[in-house]
């Protein structure tokens, strides 16, 4: 009867949120350029949190990841920031700020935290600021689209020069085909399995920690995995980013896209699509791949 009794009583407190969302208290959150400015400032570690990662925290299982109770518990130690440490961690602005969203994204986001703060207060600190989680979704959500090619164009500076290792999906491709990561000095990858790539998070972190300089710039496109192992690495000394959907982001702007659209050749997360229309020219990518883990 107490078991019953608690439940229903959450319950009606997360409904009593969603009517005064608007006055419940909210953590600081710095915008889009504060966030790519710092990481450039600082050459610190990235997590990223959006809604799959919410979920995840809140025992739900998604389509590409299968709840983890080892993931959850590192996501919510990456939200805590108790640990001194060259790394940021990154939430949606738009839990305080969706000024710069189309109207469909900023609804969307608008019911998703309405609904579920409540649940995910508990797990933020206050007591430091977060950055924006947004810095790799730049631009089918964005109202000003010229401002999405100036942003591409501040995030490149991130890894100019710089000897990339990508971990990805066996399927994502990050910069074939396109000119974003053109301005890096090297490209080397690990692919890695596109659903329940946590399956492999070990392995993974053996084979960089045994293998990989601590000079190389670590970009993950993994899905929430991504936002745990760049924690992770940071503490083994690596400069290590969850840079997440920021390759499709790209294709789209370039495609002048206003929907989610398949992305030749490419795995696209949001639509749960692979299109390979051709094999094309997909030799420097094959020579790029160091290491498969399946």
């Amino acid at each position: 009867m107490k078991d019953k009794l608690f439940f229903l009583n959450k319950r009606l407190k997360g409904r009593m949120a969603v009517l005064f969302y608007k006055w419940l208290k909210k953590p600081e959150i710095k915008n889009t350029d504060e966030t790519i400015n710092y990481i450039i400032k600082n050459r610190c570690s990235v997590s990223r949190f959006g809604d799959g990662e919410f979920q995840i925290l809140l025992g739900e299982y998604l389509i590409f990841q299968d709840y983890h109770p080892l993931l959850a518990e590192k996501f919510a130690a990456i939200l805590a920031q108790k640990e001194d440490l060259n790394h940021i961690t990154c939430i949606p602005s738009v839990l305080t700020d969706n000024s710069e969203l189309k109207s469909a994204p900023k609804e969307y986001w608008h019911q998703y935290f309405s609904g579920n703060y409540y649940y995910l207060k508990p797990y933020f600190t206050f007591k430091k600021p977060y950055y924006d989680s947004l810095l790799s979704r730049l631009y089918m959500d964005q109202l000003n689209s010229q401002l999405s090619k100036t942003r591409f164009e501040m995030i490149r500076n991130v890894w100019e020069a710089q000897d990339i290792l990508f971990i990805e999906g066996e399927q994502s491709r990050l910069g074939v085909g396109n000119e974003l990561f053109d301005n890096a000095r090297s490209i080397k990858r690990i692919l890695c399995p596109s659903l329940n790539a946590f399956s492999c998070y070990d392995e993974v972190l053996n084979y960089v920690s045994i293998n990989i300089r601590k000079d190389t710039l670590i970009l993950l496109a993994l899905g929430p995995t991504a936002t745990a192992m760049a924690w992770d690495l940071c503490k083994l000394g690596y400069w290590a980013i969850d840079i997440g959907h920021i390759d499709i982001e790209y294709e789209w702007m370039n495609m002048g896209a206003t929907e989610k659209v398949p992305v030749k050749n490419k795995f696209v997360g949001d639509i749960f699509t692979f299109s390979e229309e051709s094999n094309g020219n997909l030799e420097e990518y094959k020579k790029s791949i160091i290491k498969i883990i399946n």
